[in-house]
């Protein structure tokens, strides 16, 4: 029965191998590129770059003269399949079999972690801090290999992806108060939606808040994002980028980070695809943390434990993802592929972690 289940696991794996180069391939043709993937492996010059850029370039360029953009796409993307099927295979079970399919489907996940790009960088050292802070998270014992192991990936996320490692430099954080300083517990039953309208409401205050202490901060900020998404280029968004200024806008830019208005369908089809993108994200965002929160419901320290990360992972996409990933539909979906370890594969492992303890 265990051969059966390896070779049918291996079996979705090697389907999605052909899907990751089929939608790569199909992204170039229409597109023309893949992100900023032409100056990541040295074939475009561009001076500009920060720290991150200048480090994965470094890298890819190793590979730029191995052969063509599809050439290179089909190493990388079995190269990724094989890392991230040891990496999750021992987390994948018939109980969130369907959970993890579908996430590890999504046409964005597909294309930005198995292509010459920083989120491809990023996202597999994620994906092992998360296992980490899960064994930190459900251990007896405070481990020092853990919490060392876990502050080396730090540092080498942050190295390749700059702000985007912030969030699991929180979530390192909270892990570490939350195993020093007993926390308390809670009888309440935890429901997802009122905990994601909480986490909702709790960015809205902080961004206000942050706003009004560091104005200058965010006028710098709202220039940055401005002309590093080109804002003022794209008529059917917001030509104006200001950042947590406009209360207004609070649930429209929320929206844009997620869904292609009317006017991109209509000029540009093939964004429906990021409309299909975001539902399958959603869905398993809100379906993976209702099955660990109903697991840890009979625990009440563990409980509120639950709670406290969830609320600051889903502030953290609110504040920032939900913000800057409106003005550009196209870097919102690569933007999040960062984010996707910490917000869906974090409770999906945990939860498949805590059932294997219980059992």
């Amino acid at each position: 029965m265990k051969i059966l289940k390896v070779n049918n696991l291996q079996n979705f794996f090697f389907f999605r191998f052909f899907l990751v180069i089929a939608f790569c391939f199909i992204t170039m043709f229409v597109t023309g590129r893949i992100a900023d993937m032409d100056i990541l492996l040295g074939w475009v010059k561009y001076d500009a770059g920060g720290t991150t850029t200048s480090i994965a370039l470094r890298i890819f360029s190793l590979i730029g003269n191995w052969g063509n953009r599809y050439l290179l796409i089909g190493i990388l993307g079995l190269f990724f399949t094989i890392i991230l099927y040891f990496l999750i295979k021992d987390y994948i079970d018939r109980d969130n079999k369907i959970l993890w399919q579908t996430i590890l489907l999504s046409p964005g996940l597909l294309i930005y972690s198995n292509s010459p790009t920083k989120e491809t960088l990023f996202f597999y050292p994620a994906i092992i801090f998360i296992i980490i802070q899960c064994n930190y998270l459900i251990s007896n014992s405070l481990k020092l290999f853990n919490i060392f192991f876990g502050l080396s990936l730090l540092i080498l996320m942050y190295s390749v992806r700059g702000d985007q490692s912030f969030p699991y430099i929180v979530l390192f954080l909270v892990s570490l108060l939350i195993r020093s300083i007993y926390m308390g517990g809670t009888n309440a039953k935890l429901k997802i939606w009122k905990s994601i309208v909480n986490a909702f409401l709790i960015s809205i205050t902080f961004n206000f808040v942050f706003s009004f202490l560091f104005p200058e901060f965010i006028d710098r900020f709202s220039n940055i994002v401005e002309r590093g998404f080109l804002v003022n280029q794209n008529v059917y968004r917001p030509s104006i980028f200001n950042a947590y200024n406009e209360p207004n806008r609070i649930f429209q830019t929320q929206f844009l980070a997620l869904f292609p208005t009317v006017g991109e369908v209509l000029a540009a089809p093939y964004k429906l695809v990021i409309l299909v993108d975001s539902i399958m994200i959603i869905s398993v965002f809100i379906k993976s943390w209702s099955k660990l929160f109903i697991l840890v419901d009979p625990y009440k320290t563990f409980k509120k434990i639950t709670l406290i990360i969830f609320t600051l992972i889903t502030s953290i996409y609110f504040s920032t993802y939900g913000i800057v990933g409106s003005v550009n539909l196209g870097s919102s979906q690569r933007l999040r592929i960062n984010y996707i370890p910490i917000s869906i594969i974090f409770p999906l492992i945990l939860e498949k972690k805590i059932r294997s303890k219980k059992n």
